[in-house]
């Protein structure tokens, strides 16, 4: 499905109000689940909301 100018338009309007925003990621995550909820939440943080990044379970020792 194609999204309209008047979707996107609605899209940033929510995000202009700060907020608590919560990124979940998924079970079992990888390099791709951490990097990209890490990037994420730094971007809504630049853009002065309040956010938190949580994992159900804890990542692969090898992305220490």
């Amino acid at each position: 499905m194609k999204k309209s100018n008047k979707d996107t338009k609605q899209i940033i309007k929510l995000f202009q109000e700060k907020k608590k925003i919560l990124i979940f990621g998924h079970t079992h995550p990888d390099g791709d689940a951490l990097g990209s909820g890490l990037v994420l939440k730094s971007y809504l943080k630049k853009l002065g909301h309040i956010v938190d990044f949580v994992l159900p379970d804890e990542f692969p020792s090898f992305l220490n």
